[in-house]
């Protein structure tokens, strides 16, 4: 079936032609608001991105205090442990009963 600009006289023509432009229009409208969207949700992602690796880095760091939390609760808890100067005496004393090498 053939366009109606083809088919009819030339007032129906310049009518069609004028729809069809004014379609074009509204369709050429549309598709930049699809762009813009899309490059709105690509800035979207990539904050996303950034806020997912700095959460990851803050858990990371998060872990390693927690970790060096626990093993310092169990050295304070432990009873044979009586404190760093303590310790390191203890230390250079089994050093000292060791054969040189």
């Amino acid at each position: 079936m053939l366009p109606d600009y083809l088919t009819n006289g030339n007032e129906n023509v310049e009518n069609s032609l004028k729809k069809e432009y004014k379609s074009l229009l509204k369709m050429n409208e549309m598709f930049g608001k699809i762009n813009n969207n899309m490059n709105q949700a690509r800035i979207n992602l990539q904050q996303f991105y950034t806020t997912v690796e700095q959460t990851d880095q803050l858990l990371d760091l998060w872990i390693g205090l927690l970790s060096q939390s626990v093993h310092t609760q169990k050295i304070l808890c432990d009873p044979s442990w009586h404190g760093d100067s303590i310790e390191k005496m203890r230390i250079l004393e089994e050093q000292a009963k060791q054969p040189p090498k």
